[in-house]
């Protein structure tokens, strides 16, 4: 048997206003210090030490981002199959970027899935339809 009753929470009034947590009490207390430490990561990213200098380097010069599709890339006409081959000679000699041969890839992906959700559900109507004929 459980301690408490379905739907009944076991905690009804919830947590207390003002108490705080263990990741506000950290926050709180770097906060205080925060000068303090921050020297501490610059003198160690001075001297050499390669996560410093990575954490200092990360805050300052955002990521790049990846190609977009805005790359230009002419899909052929045909089956999924030939435009998957195309995608995939075009990457290797060098036309379009991985990252964006990779979304044109899952692209043609879902949208082989969609073409088999739409076949599936015909010939499930096709089917019920025959049922339904023969059953008259």
């Amino acid at each position: 048997m459980s301690k408490f009753k379905k739907g009944e929470s076991g905690n009804p009034k919830g947590r207390p206003k003002g108490v705080i947590d263990k990741r506000q009490k950290l926050r709180i207390a770097l906060e205080a210090r925060a000068e303090e430490l921050l020297d501490v990561v610059i003198n160690r990213a001075m001297q050499g030490d390669s996560q410093m200098q990575r954490i200092l380097l990360g805050r300052l010069i955002p990521p790049a981002k990846p190609e977009s599709l805005a790359q230009t890339f002419d899909l052929p006409d045909g089956s999924f199959t030939e435009q998957a081959k195309a995608i995939v000679k075009a990457t290797s000699q060098g036309e379009i970027n991985p990252s964006v041969a990779s979304e044109l890839l899952s692209a043609i992906t879902s949208s082989i899935k969609i073409k088999e959700s739409e076949e599936l559900e015909k010939r499930i109507q096709q089917i019920e339809e025959r049922i339904f004929e023969s059953e008259k």
